[in-house]
Parts: structure tokens; C-alpha cells; sequence
């Protein structure tokens, strides 16, 4: 019997050992699946939609690994490559390399460290969470929801909710079309959008915004400069704050606006849409600019410390 005991628990700890670097290649049927969730702490994922029933991943797993784990839970199927706790500093080493293809209109969430992350072509809802990983996002048609550390988010032909987060890595995304939500400390973000609602802040960071026609649009900074060119719908708001930042906001229709500026210690407030003047307080290096254009139906406000505000007309 204890012989027997014996060969267990080697058959078992030779099992686990042979995971690091293993080759992968399983399918598993989606059946009544609604929800893929992925786990990888270091490496690249990479998650592609297609017209299929089941779910197939392929690749090799880190040199490190411990166990991987792929199987189904309720309308849950969980994909994680098991990591020890403290990893072996190996520059040489094999880390995750992972494809997963699975059916479009199954929902995905990733979570990872230092994983890169691919996906694409999802008729559903996605959600992607990394510390320094980069993330590259294509045709997702639903709701989107990217954070990252230090990693860059690369987000393109996306879906009508987003939302973007970054500490400080870049972010480039286009083709929003529902509301669009991005927010940086440090990086830079630019940003391409039909969406009608959106909001952009940052601290520190530049931002480049080409946007279309826009129903709300709030936009802050600290001391980061933002560029942006919009048209206004009738109806329509835009709400501007920052602290030491620049605003340079390039109207591309003919706005009808109320406009509401303010600059609080020594910014300017730069008009070139009408003939309109900023006024300086009596007491004090604050100034104000107010002035409205064509039926006033829209309303433009926003304040700043020592930025400038410049509107002009393209």
C-alpha cells in the first residue's frame, strides 16, 4: 500500500513538472457558454472571433507554468496558465504564447501582468485588465472596458461603450461610435471618434482628439495640452478644465454656441471665431470671455488656472 501511495504522488508531482513549456492544443464545445474569462500572468494571448462552436486554444505554455486550467464552469469557461509565486529571474526563458479562437458573440475578459493581449472580431462585450502589458483591440461592436498600468492600448473600429484607462501608457483609438471614455496620468492619448458623447482627461499627458459631431463632450487636464477638432450638434455642450494645460479647440461647422471662458491667473483666452474680446477682472490677473454665435443653441464652458483657451474656426 505504500508502495502504491508512492507511485502516486510521483506519477502526479512528474504531471505538474511536465506542464512548464508544454505544448497546447484542446477544444472544448461552447455549448450553452456565455462568457470566456483568461488568465495569464506573463507573455502573449491572443483572442480572435470566428463563425465556430467551440472554443480551441493552441500554442506553448511558460517555461515556468505550473498547471493550466481549461474548462467549463455554469456558462463560464476559464482559461489560466497556473504561475508559481515567485518567478525565477531568466531572461532566456519561454514565456505564454497562446491563440484562442472561439465563437463572435461569446462575452471576454483578460486579466494578466505582463501579458501582451490581442483580440478581435467580437459581436459582444469585452473587458481587458494589465499592468504592463500592451493591448491591441479590433472590431469589437459592444461594450469595451481596457485598463493598463504602463502598457500601450492600441483600440480600433470599436464598439458604442467604451472605456479606456491608462497610468502611463499611450492610447491611440478610433472608431468609436457610441460614448467614448478615455483617461491617462502620463501618457499620451490620440483619439479618432464618431461618438457623440465623450470624455477625455488627463494630468500630465498630451491629447489629440479629431472628433465628429458631438452631443457632450467633457475634456480636463492639469497641465497636459489638448487639441481637438469637433463640430458642435445644436443642442449640444462641451465642458473644458485645466489647470496649467493648453486648449485648442478647432470648430469644424459653423457653431451656434454660447460661450462661457474663464482664466483665473494670468491664462489666455484666445477668440477667433467672432470679433469678441476677452475682458480682464478690475482686481486681479483673472480675465473672462463671453460672447455667443449664430441661434446660441449649444453652450461652450470651461475654466482654466494659467493654461490658455484658443477657439478657432477651420
Amino acid at each position: 500500500m505504500n508502495i502504491f501511495k508512492s507511485s502516486i504522488v510521483l506519477l502526479t508531482t512528474t504531471s505538474l513538472l511536465a506542464v512548464a513549456g508544454e505544448k497546447i492544443d484542446q477544444t472544448l464545445p461552447i455549448g450553452d457558454v456565455t462568457s470566456v474569462e483568461v488568465e495569464n500572468l506573463r507573455g502573449k494571448i491572443k483572442i480572435v472571433g470566428q463563425s465556430v462552436d467551440s472554443v480551441h486554444v493552441v500554442g506553448e505554455l511558460d517555461d515556468e507554468a505550473e498547471g493550466f486550467t481549461f474548462e467549463q464552469n455554469g456558462s463560464v469557461m476559464l482559461i489560466k496558465v497556473e504561475m508559481p509565486r515567485h518567478l525565477e529571474n531568466n531572461w532566456s526563458r519561454q514565456e505564454t504564447n497562446l491563440e484562442i479562437t472561439l465563437p463572435k458573440n461569446v462575452n471576454v475578459s483578460f486579466s494578466g501582468v505582463s501579458s501582451d493581449i490581442v483580440l478581435s472580431e467580437l459581436d459582444a462585450d469585452a473587458s481587458v485588465g494589465t499592468v504592463s502589458g500592451n493591448v491591441a483591440i479590433k472590431n469589437i461592436s459592444k461594450r469595451l472596458e481596457v485598463s493598463s498600468v504602463s502598457g500601450d492600448i492600441d483600440a480600433h473600429q470599436i464598439g458604442n461603450l467604451t472605456h479606456l484607462s491608462s497610468v502611463s501608457g499611450n492610447i491611440d483609438t478610433s472608431g468609436a461610435s457610441g460614448s467614448l471614455f478615455v483617461k491617462s496620468v502620463s501618457g499620451d492619448i490620440e483619439a479618432k471618434s464618431t461618438a457623440p458623447i465623450v470624455e477625455a482627461k488627463n494630468v500630465s499627458g498630451e491629447m489629440v482628439l479629431s472628433l465628429n459631431s458631438v452631443e457632450d463632450l467633457m475634456m480636463s487636464t492639469v497641465s497636459g495640452d489638448i487639441d481637438a477638432d469637433l463640430s458642435l450638434d445644436n443642442n449640444g455642450q462641451i465642458k473644458l478644465s485645466s489647470v496649467s494645460g493648453d486648449f485648442h479647440l478647432n470648430f469644424l461647422n459653423d457653431v451656434q454656441a454660447i460661450f462661457r471662458l474663464r482664466a483665473s491667473a494670468g491664462g489666455d483666452l484666445i477668440n477667433r471665431l467672432t470679433s469678441v474680446k476677452a475682458k480682464e477682472d478690475k482686481y486681479g490677473p483673472s480675465s473672462r470671455l463671453s460672447f455667443e454665435t449664430g441661434n446660441a443653441s449649444s453652450r461652450v464652458s470651461g475654466s482654466t488656472v494659467s493654461g490658455n483657451i484658443v477657439l478657432t474656426h477651420k
